[in-house]
């Protein structure tokens, strides 16, 4: 799924995932390639973000954390933008 971390003052970042571990205000959630169309407010906490796996490396990285004290995510048509403060 395309995902792209922003802030007030440019993108944090932009690319390809096969999942996201984001901090909800209610707890972590989890969403996935192909997940429902979802709004969720998120809280103080880690973005965690895990690139797609590489056929010829056969291991997935997460990238770095991003910490956000608050902020909102939208997932629609396999799209997930996060918005975040």
């Amino acid at each position: 799924m395309r995902s792209s971390v922003l802030d007030a003052q440019h993108t944090i970042y932009e690319g390809i995932i096969s999942m996201a571990i984001l901090p909800a205000v209610d707890g972590e959630l989890s969403i996935m390639d192909d997940h429902e169309p979802i709004y969720v407010a998120l809280g103080k906490g880690y973005v965690r973000l895990l690139p797609v796996v590489q056929k010829t490396k056969g291991v997935s990285e997460e990238t770095k954390p991003i910490f956000i004290r608050q902020g909102v995510a939208r997932m629609k048509n396999n799209e997930l933008v996060i918005l975040v403060e």
